[in-house]
């Protein structure tokens, strides 16, 4: 899948659309298959992270990444030293303006006292048979509740049994004529989810930006999603070219599937560090 500019950056009129040009984005938003190829992606900060500094009546926090901030990450060539992927990190700030093509899924999971991760591929559809990962190795296989139901180990706020793996949403968007993945959840997801029930993202301008919430103890920045305008005709060719090109990635992994049930050890990848962030809320 390309990661280079899909289009470039120019001053353009803003040419209304026509109704059926936009047609081809009706039902963009489903599709059955796994990803395969790795994208750059945008993450988000939820929580502001600190340092401390210092003892006793010296002692400094300072905020060193504060909540509401977007970033764009993109995996080198570097690794770890015990083997992790790098990823390039830019700040980009506190509201981005983008196309958001694509959405899917993804179960993931957390564990803090062993620092370690538990994913899935992405996948689109409840009836869907994925693995799961840890460490680099499958741990489990089924469909996404019945994996889920495994580990049924947090409570909601009104004390029902939650399972900390976790249904995210991965959103394909084109930023600054790149595309990029961007995994949301929670709060941030449902915002989503509430954004996208009366219209196609696909067919519009969508400015992110968040705001400051609090559930007792706990304080944190839910993404919300705003339509900026609808995509005119040089945009809409950009989003087309985009889906596309999610789709035969998709049929390339489903061809994949029909001839083995192994699973690409890259989808264990693990994550980058800023990606714990989402283990917090």
């Amino acid at each position: 899948m390309p990661t280079k500019a899909l289009v470039k950056k120019e001053e353009t009129k803003l040419v209304p659309v026509s109704q059926e040009a936009l047609a081809v984005l009706d039902g963009v938003f489903t599709n059955e298959g796994y990803a395969k190829k790795f994208l750059p992606r945008i993450s988000f900060t939820s929580q502001d992270k600190t340092e401390e500094s210092g003892v006793g009546k010296n002692k400094t926090i300072t905020v060193v990444e504060a909540a509401g901030t977007f970033f764009t990450e993109v995996k080198t060539e570097d690794l770890t030293e015990d083997g992790k992927a790098v990823f390039a990190k830019e700040e980009i700030g506190d509201s981005v303006e983008l196309h958001i093509v694509y959405e899917r899924k993804q179960l993931r999971m957390y564990d803090a006292a062993t620092e370690k991760f538990t994913s899935s591929p992405i996948y689109d559809h409840p009836s869907d048979i994925v693995p799961i990962f840890c460490d680099k190795q499958e741990v489990d296989r089924g469909t996404p509740a019945e994996l889920q139901a495994k580990y049924m180990t947090k409570t909601t706020m009104k004390g029902k049994p939650k399972s900390a793996l976790e249904e995210e949403r991965v959103l394909y968007v084109i930023y600054k004529g790149v595309l990029y993945t961007m995994n949301i959840r929670g709060t941030s997801m449902y915002a989503f989810l509430s954004y996208k029930k009366s219209l196609n993202p696909a067919k519009l301008v969508t400015v992110i930006n968040s705001e400051a919430k609090t559930s007792g103890q706990v304080s944190w920045n839910q993404m919300n999603f705003t339509a900026l305008r609808p995509i005119i005709v040089e945009e809409l060719q950009m989003v087309v070219e985009a889906v596309n090109s999610i789709r035969e990635s998709v049929e390339e992994e489903k061809a994949f599937f029909g001839k083995s049930e192994q699973v690409p050890v890259q989808y264990a990848e693990a994550k980058s560090e800023s990606d714990k962030e989402f283990s917090k809320w």
